[in-house]
């Protein structure tokens, strides 16, 4: 029997990636902050003059050599799991599931590397949606078979990054999701 687990909720893109100490310098000005998120989006316009040493190259998702992750919040996410024939086995709560059936987790951190100095761009775009739906085929399903790979990016948030059963990975398609807002941050380590 065909079953379909659906993981849908808030949650979004995050990324971490590093950029130059002239980038930082002259974006973490007050009066230049404001025109970062456009220049994150390489659609800055002529009203503000950068410095050549301060542009930047790519377009914002290109800065994710720290780290880059997608999915719903553990904390606001939800879950259904039907059967072919449209019996309902779980829907609710990502994490009332979790608690419910001892469901295992593991989790992976995304963080700042552990060095001196280091200059980067934090960026976030928040999104709502069916982040995952993916299909399991067995005789029975068993609720405790699902775990789930949980990303903590930053301290930010703790993402739901990769759903298994009995220990495999499922293929994962993405539904409708919707961009609500973006977020720029610059961090520095001194």
């Amino acid at each position: 029997m065909k079953y379909e687990i659906k993981v849908w909720g808030s949650g979004g893109r995050y990324g971490i990636g590093s950029i130059t100490k002239e980038q930082y310098d002259f974006w973490i000005d007050s009066e230049n902050r404001e025109y970062l998120a456009d220049e994150a989006r390489q659609q800055l316009d002529d009203e503000l003059e950068v410095p050549d040493e301060a542009r930047f190259e790519d377009h914002y998702s290109a800065f994710d050599d720290i780290g880059v992750c997608v999915g719903p919040d553990c904390e606001l996410a939800m879950i259904s799991i039907i059967d072919e024939k449209g019996f309902v086995i779980y829907e609710g709560k990502y994490q009332d599931f979790k608690d419910r059936y001892e469901s295992n987790s593991e989790l992976n951190e995304i963080t700042l590397p552990d060095k001196e100095h280091g200059h980067f761009l934090f960026w976030i775009i928040s999104e709502e949606g069916d982040f995952y739906i993916t299909t399991v085929e067995t005789d029975i399903f068993k609720p405790e078979y699902l775990s789930f790979e949980e990303t903590d990016i930053y301290g930010e948030a703790v993402l739901i990054t990769d759903i298994l059963y009995d220990k495999n990975e499922l293929e994962l398609e993405a539904g409708y999701i919707k961009s609500n807002d973006e977020e720029f941050i610059l961090l520095s380590i001194d």
